[in-house]
């Protein structure tokens, strides 16, 4: 799976298949629109991808993608500002591009039985996905409730079930998987403007992630629409940030100002 930003998919080389990749943030960073844009643009270079998105509805997700396919203001068709002629465009492409490409791109918001990892993987593999996003861990589901076992204890499972259903078996997949960072991480974040790999998921990322990343931004980043996109750990490739440009409401996303290695 690529990312659809040349200088990082050059660096990753992809995300292979049976490879899982972290992003995390604090909230109101950005998520799910990263989610979004990395879901279209594999799908735009003829790659078989789904997005799960368990914390958005199909429409705002479907409307999103259409938004960053067409390079239209996604906000203002969620307030009714949009013009027609840009109106047109997201209707047609949602309507009758999207149905007349043979490539599948997949928008599923599952219930609750359905938001397991092992249900997640099976559906992706059942609709012949290559790359399987999922939009965000905190709202899956455990598959065994009965152990109740404590909800940091059950996110550390979900993970490590997600990496072992993608990796194992003939049809191994590309995933991309979304997440927050902790109380703890959101405190380091305000003093430092960086995120800590063990302030995710009490540590089960680092035991289940090929590549780590993290989105961040400083007051003055977020005012002139930039973000950092923080390598938190990466298994085959040295790590490296790389600073954004952010408009991905509008499907405008690139790498700015070089990249700077850690």
């Amino acid at each position: 799976m690529t990312f659809g930003l040349d200088e990082v998919d050059a660096w990753t080389r992809g995300i292979w298949p049976g490879e899982m990749c972290v992003i995390a943030a604090p909230p109101k960073m950005g998520k799910s629109w990263m989610a979004n844009f990395i879901t279209y643009k594999a799908w735009d270079r003829e790659q078989p991808t789904g997005i799960y998105t368990l914390e958005n509805s199909i429409e705002m997700a479907t409307q999103r993608v259409a938004a960053i396919a067409c390079g239209v203001d996604v906000l203002g068709v969620m307030d009714g500002t949009l013009g027609p002629e840009d109106e047109d465009r997201i209707q047609t492409w949602i309507h009758e591009d999207l149905r007349r490409n043979d490539v599948p791109l997949l928008i599923m918001n599952p219930d609750s039985a359905g938001r397991t990892p092992e249900s997640i993987v099976q559906s992706a593999r059942a609709n012949g996905l290559a790359n399987l996003v999922v939009d965000q861990l905190t709202h899956m589901e455990y598959a065994r409730p009965q152990e109740r076992l404590n909800r940091p204890t059950e996110i550390k499972e979900i993970a490590e079930g997600l990496r072992l259903g993608i990796s194992t078996g003939r049809h191994r997949l590309s995933c991309v998987l979304i997440h927050q960072v902790n109380r703890e991480g959101l405190k380091h974040f305000r003093a430092t403007g960086r995120v800590e790999m063990d302030q995710l998921a009490e540590g089960a990322i680092e035991r289940t992630a090929d590549l780590a990343l993290a989105l961040t931004a400083t007051e003055v980043q977020r005012r002139t629409a930039r973000v950092t996109l923080q390598c938190l750990a990466a298994r085959r490739v040295p790590p490296q940030d790389f600073e954004l440009n952010w408009m991905p409401e509008v499907g405008s996303v690139s790498v700015i100002g070089g990249v700077t290695e850690l």
